[in-house]
């Protein structure tokens, strides 16, 4: 999809509705506009926020759900055996793209327990002529073997320019990863980050919430929900890996000793880590 694609007619939100493997899923779950207007919203305080990104990661892991393989298990009710199927999800991988990403990929975990997160932190860098270009600052995905997974899903709240997904589907290129699996899932989009992204990528499904309306000159979307890692946050960035004492590893899970990022002071040099977080090497 060139520059010489572009609609000459209409605006690009359409063009990209018609032309872009891309789902605006609000369209087809309307449920998904109470917790988009929750962000959407500069009034949410933090917790709220928090929790409306991660029913947007729910809703999105339920639609994921559709396009994954069910198993058939017996179980025990009160009254008698009987067989029950559940949703296979063990051969996702959720890449979250740090700092957001995390909230909306233990969403999407809650409706498939069984997907593992992997971590990669990619910051937007604003160069002094005012272009902005994603930067990657850490990737923890060294350990993670490309042949256990069939699915790798890009969870990133906002897909803006489309800068970080390329990079983070890159990165995840180099280490073997075959790009017929990647999928992307995002709160909202811009149509210039779809753009950019189905050029990179033009056989990755993009399946995202709401899509807005555009860029502004200053690359944020518009209307957009301001800045997610932040709101979803209030405005703490930890410093990846050392934060979690150099051990936090490929995975995270959905158990009782889940590493938030919430804290707001470096952990102490002897809290001893579960080994589920630990680095293989």
């Amino acid at each position: 999809m060139g520059a010489d694609a572009t609609p000459a007619t209409g605006s690009l939100r359409e063009y990209v509705l018609d032309r872009c493997m891309v789902e605006e899923l609000r369209q087809t779950m309307p449920a998904l506009e109470n917790p988009l207007a929750i962000l959407r919203d500069k009034h949410t305080k933090q917790p709220e926020f928090e929790r409306a990104l991660s029913d947007t990661g729910f809703m999105l892991g339920i639609r994921l759900a559709q396009e994954l393989p069910l198993v058939v298990k017996r179980i025990e009710t009160p009254l008698e055996t009987t067989e029950v199927r559940t949703v296979d999800g063990s051969r996702v991988l959720l890449v979250a793209v740090l700092r957001s990403g995390y909230g909306l990929c233990t969403g999407i975990q809650r409706a498939i327990p069984d997907a593992r997160i992997g971590l990669i932190d990619i910051k937007r860098k604003e160069l002094a002529d005012g272009t902005v270009i994603p930067e990657l600052h850490y990737n923890g995905l060294e350990n993670v073997n490309p042949d256990d997974f069939d699915l790798v899903v890009f969870p990133d709240p906002m897909l803006a320019t489309g800068g970080s997904g390329e990079m983070a589907g890159n990165e995840l290129e180099k280490m073997s990863f075959a790009r017929y699996k990647f999928k992307f899932m995002s709160a909202i989009a811009a149509p210039e980050g779809v753009v950019k992204l189905s050029e990179a990528y033009p056989h990755m499904g993009i399946i995202t919430a709401a899509l807005d309306e555009r860029l502004d000159e200053n690359s944020y979307i518009r209307p957009g929900l301001g800045d997610c890692g932040d709101r979803a946050n209030e405005g703490f960035q930890p410093d990846y890996p050392n934060y979690f004492n150099k051990v936090y590893v490929k995975y995270a899970t959905n158990d009782q000793n889940q590493v938030r990022f919430k804290k707001t002071v470096p952990m102490p040099d002897d809290v001893e880590i579960p080994a589920i977080y630990r680095r293989t090497a």
